[in-house]
């Protein structure tokens, strides 16, 4: 959008994208069906770690290594290949969307591109909703099956997953669905391998000034950010973003938050005290700066000896107790 913005002159004159567009027309081409295989083959995974009657395949094993190439990789990689066969030219550059494929309108466009990315949403369709309903029969138990099974998933990951899946399948389901359906519409004469290649046009890089972007290409962007918000904002994720900043020397700066925080809870705490418990039979309330330091929040582990009501804190929980009654 920012290199292909232009208007005019300033467009059909702006860079030809040699190079990088022979690249990413591949990877889009490869994307429609990758995408699609990936989410069958997790959705496919968790359902025979929460349906528990196998043992969970060893992932070092050469077996299972070819198990996923086959699946998840073999299918774009011959998607790209088989791509160039119906492409009229090396590529074409499209106003803010940039670099895109340009096909032939033959029957072979159907069977080559369209059809596949169709025929793998259907699939990861299918066996995100056989996860869905395994998981809802097997929910009482699947903290227990998801421990004994040594997955490595908790219930709240389990359960990332499965939402990642139905989200990504939402968006490409309809997406391939749309694009065959406006694809057979298209399609007209027959196919022809030297008309499509044997020509001085296939070098051509082709520009078409367009008034709006074309709208499937943000789909890739829309999953990348929903990607990020479901797994990139776990307590894994955190913790990872902890580290690297105290790798690179800026601890502090979580150091400087996390005493906000406590010093935060501490104060709540206090005028929860002072509140519902010092002022439990109507006395005044007192003023939080003169307040004895008996009757404040402590550090973990002190307590004074003098004080009427114990009062503890730490990082995750608050307790009150007096006259040894607890009350929470």
């Amino acid at each position: 959008a920012a290199v292909w913005s232009g208007k005019g002159l300033a467009f059909f004159n702006s860079w030809d994208g040699k190079g990088w567009c022979d690249i990413m027309i591949k990877i889009e081409v490869g994307a429609y069906v990758g995408v699609p295989c990936c989410i069958a083959r997790i959705a496919y995974q968790l359902t025979e770690i929460i349906k528990a009657e196998t043992i969970l395949p060893d992932k070092t094993r050469v077996r299972y290594m070819c198990k996923e190439f086959a699946i998840v990789t073999f299918p774009p990689i011959i998607a790209m290949v088989l791509s160039y066969f119906v492409q009229l030219f090396r590529f074409g550059i499209f106003t803010y969307s940039g670099c895109q494929n340009i096909f032939s309108t033959s029957w072979a466009m159907i069977i080559v591109y369209a059809v596949w990315p169709f025929v793998v949403s259907v699939v990861a369709l299918i066996l995100s909703t056989r996860l869905l309903i395994v998981f809802y029969i097997k929910r009482k138990d699947a903290s227990d099956i998801l421990q004994c099974t040594k997955s490595g998933l908790t219930l709240t990951r389990f359960s990332r997953f499965i939402f990642f899946c139905f989200l990504i399948i939402l968006i490409m389901f309809p997406s391939s669905l749309y694009t065959f359906i406006k694809t057979c519409k298209k399609v007209t004469g027959a196919y022809s391998y030297p008309k499509i290649h044997e020509n001085n046009s296939w070098w051509t890089v082709f520009k078409l000034a367009n008034e709006k972007p074309l709208l499937s290409i943000w789909l890739f962007h829309t999953m990348s950010y929903c990607a990020f918000f479901i797994f990139g904002t776990s307590s894994d994720a955190l913790k990872m973003y902890e580290q690297a900043l105290r790798a690179i020397r800026l601890g502090f700066i979580l150091d400087y938050f996390e005493k906000k925080r406590i010093t935060r809870k501490k104060t709540v705490a206090n005028n929860f005290l002072l509140k519902h418990v010092l002022n439990s039979k109507g006395s005044t309330k007192p003023n939080l700066m003169s307040t004895p330091a008996t009757t404040m929040v402590t550090t973990p582990g002190t307590m004074a000896s003098s004080a009427k009501y114990e009062f503890y804190s730490d990082d995750e929980y608050s307790y009150i107790q007096p006259n040894n009654h607890q009350v929470r």
